[in-house]
């Protein structure tokens, strides 16, 4: 129990030390490393082109998929040919055509399963059905794949599992020969061994296509020969690529339609707006709906332990009081900065106008969902655009209302549990 309590709140461990401390603290343990929730030092560190991932603390990472290299996880010349490659699959083009295949499948969301749910009066589940949702796109856009809804249905209850155990491979056990002693660790890897067939399965779907689209992350990993010599390789990277890019654009999504759920003048304000526009280039710059988005995102960081990185030079920090030495292990965990008061005012309010009504350049700077640098996250134009897309096209349409307030799970990401919704029509003008 303890450590299971301690893996669902590691972030609000890492915001009490926070609180408690200061802005800079080690973490103790098998991987050493300073937390650090000075937005300047993270803008330095990240910048450098030359700055590597520590490799310990990002190895547990490789559980996911059993093998060795993957874009996530890898330096040096692997991750040199993999990211050049795959940067051309999120290239203007590719996210105009992956954004209209996110609304196809909203439209298809909305007809089939929300208007059945406003119709009965049936709450539903905001994290499953959002995790199914983005699921299917970016089988569709990223993949060239269709999955047949048994096989998904299992997938997704595979992932969860192999996350679970992923959080914990840094711990002493597991890191030895004898962990296969561990039931969790077992399941875990027959679970693993299912997700690799399954990534397999969509290598081989794509080689028998008879239309193949250039360009796609399917294509450009089956196309990289420099990067991976086989199909065993590849499947690391499928499956990186599948977990990172549908998870966390999930979760956002669920944490927005649950502050919008909170807040019916909110809602009805958004809806207002967004009668005036209807294309992607409009919808990012209505003010309203992009600091809905922003904060959100703020409050609410799926990726809240964030990432970490090796520093290349000492810091001194607080006129003197606080060094960090060069090869320091340094970690920016947005459940931390974005929390800082230094920055954001009434940190812990969920405040939409703090984006609109003259946002301080402390807090403009501060906001780095998806990181900076060369190893920022690769997709984050596709998940902005599907943020941006998906949640007009249900608030226009529909007005939300909490059943049931959930609470919320961290593994490798910060997950809504048990927040169930309903669906309404929008009240009259």
């Amino acid at each position: 129990m303890g450590k299971a309590f301690l893996e669902l709140r590691i972030h609000k461990l890492l915001l009490e030390a926070f609180e408690e401390v200061g802005p800079y603290f080690q973490l103790r343990g098998p991987n050493k490393a300073i937390v650090v929730a000075d937005i300047d030092v993270m803008r330095d560190v990240l910048s450098d082109r030359e700055v590597l991932k520590p490799a310990k603390l990002y190895s547990m990472f490789r559980f996911i998929h059993g093998g060795d290299n993957d874009i996530l996880t890898s330096e040096g010349k692997f991750h040199r040919l993999s990211r050049k490659n795959m940067s051309h699959a999120f290239s203007s083009n590719h996210i105009r055509r992956m954004r209209e295949v996110s609304l196809r499948h909203t439209d298809s969301f909305v007809h089939n399963k929300l208007e059945k749910y406003r119709d009965s009066g049936k709450s539903f589940d905001i994290s499953e059905e959002m995790l199914s949702l983005t699921f299917d796109v970016i089988m569709e856009a990223a993949f060239q794949y269709k999955m047949p809804s048994d096989e998904k249905e299992k997938f997704l209850e595979e992932v969860d599992i192999v996350l679970k155990e992923c959080y914990k491979e840094n711990l002493p056990l597991r890191r030895t020969k004898l962990n296969f002693l561990i039931p969790s660790v077992r399941r875990a890897k027959k679970a693993q061994s299912f997700m690799r067939k399954v990534a397999m399965n969509i290598i081989q779907s794509y080689k028998s296509l008879d239309s193949k689209l250039n360009g796609t992350v399917i294509d450009k990993i089956m196309s990289n020969t420099e990067a991976y010599t086989n199909d065993e390789e590849r499947v690391a990277d499928v499956l990186i690529l599948i977990i990172a890019g549908h998870e966390t654009t999930a979760f956002s999504l669920a944490w927005i339609l649950i502050e919008l759920s909170k807040d019916s003048e909110l809602q009805i304000q958004l809806r207002q707006e967004l009668k005036k526009e209807n294309s992607l280039q409009e919808l990012s710059k209505n003010k309203v709906l992009a600091s809905i988005i922003k904060e959100s995102l703020r409050l609410h960081p799926v990726a809240a332990t964030g990432s970490a990185r090796v520093s290349r030079k000492d810091y001194i920090l607080d006129d003197g009081q606080c060094f960090i030495p060069k090869g320091s292990n340094l970690v920016f965990a947005p459940a931390i900065y974005f929390m800082n008061s230094k920055y954001f005012e009434d940190p812990y309010k969920f405040k939409p106008s703090r984006w609109y009504e003259n946002p301080s350049k402390e807090s403009e700077e501060a906001f780095l969902p998806f990181v900076i640098g060369r190893r920022n996250c690769i997709g984050q134009s596709l998940a902005v655009a599907q943020l941006f897309s998906v949640v007009p096209h249900i608030i226009k349409k529909f007005h939300l209302k909490i059943e049931i307030e959930g609470t919320e799970e961290f593994y490798l990401t910060l997950k809504p549990k048990g927040w169930r919704l309903t669906a309404e029509h929008p009240p009259s003008d």
